[in-house]
């Protein structure tokens, strides 16, 4: 397999002669089967992007990069990837045509961008002349990336030929500085600072508490009430497994436990953890 790195492609222009060479331009656009922006990104989703290049005649080859942010969130699934067997095509006896440099595209081993990955899509020119051809808004790789973990912000992945590594050369020339790269994507990752409430109202009927419980959050949750002794101890009265949340309203009636004469009287507290955590809790007193 013919590997050509773009750092080989920047020293075969420096070398080569000048000539006239035209313009490229690359563009990466959402597959339609990957996860919305305008929703946010949850573990196991999965983000999906097509890369396109309009090309002229005389490309000797390519490589746009691909970045995405090092934070955790998003990892690259080379193995869901995929990129045509060839691109600009001529047919016949000489014809000329660019192949993937390294199929699927891989990791960028270069200058990295400080808090970025860089995966290169890259194309060279099958016995390393010059395609003669030309085409417009051929397809050239899609790129799954797969969310492995919650986040608190945001997480992008951007198309650029400003990147180390990254270079168009045409007609042994190159022209990356007059070529464009367009397409980034910003996906909310907001999912670890769920909402969670609870409220508890308490009712003497006489040897019998009435409660009122309520509740609710994001995912799903455990629910869990307890009563506080006057000495502070805690007794669980009942707790739930993992269930949707907002859960339907309860209003348990609970006995009265014999207090000591003069005691402060009983806490009810009413508390809901979410799966990822987040403990919300409440507390109502009632005397007897």
């Amino acid at each position: 397999m013919r590997i050509l790195t773009a750092t080989l492609f920047a020293a075969l222009a420096l070398v080569l002669s000048a000539a006239q060479a035209g313009a490229f331009g690359f563009d990466m656009r959402l597959n339609p089967a990957s996860a919305d922006p305008a929703n946010i990104l949850a573990p196991s989703d999965e983000v999906i992007v097509d890369v396109y290049v309009d090309a002229e005649p005389d490309l000797f080859g390519f490589a746009v990069a691909v970045l995405f942010d090092d934070d955790g969130i998003l990892s690259y699934d080379p193995g869901a990837s995929s990129m045509p067997s060839y691109i600009l095509y001529t047919g016949g006896k000489g014809a000329t045509y660019l192949v993937p440099n390294v199929n699927p595209p891989g990791y960028w081993n270069g200058i990295q961008i400080p808090g970025k990955r860089q995966l290169n899509v890259e194309f060279i020119e099958s016995a390393l002349g010059l395609a003669v051809a030309s085409g417009t808004n051929l397809w050239i790789a899609t790129l799954t990336f797969h969310a492995d973990a919650e986040g608190d912000g945001q997480t992008n992945v951007d198309l650029t030929l400003d990147a180390a590594g990254a270079t168009v050369i045409a007609d042994f020339v190159e022209v990356t500085d007059e070529s464009t790269a367009t397409g980034s994507f910003t996906f909310d990752t907001t999912v670890g600072v769920p909402t969670c409430s609870a409220s508890i109202v308490a009712t003497d009927l006489g040897g019998q508490t009435q409660l009122e419980l309520g509740f609710s959050g994001d995912g799903q949750g455990v629910l869990g009430l307890f009563m506080r002794l006057p000495n502070d101890a805690l007794v669980t009265l009942f707790s739930t497994g993992f269930v949707d949340v907002p859960l339907t309203n309860l209003s348990p009636v609970i006995p009265q436990p014999p207090l000591p004469a003069g005691a402060p009287g009983l806490t009810y507290a009413i508390a809901v953890k979410l799966q990822n955590g987040t403990l919300c809790i409440d507390e109502s007193s009632i005397t007897f």
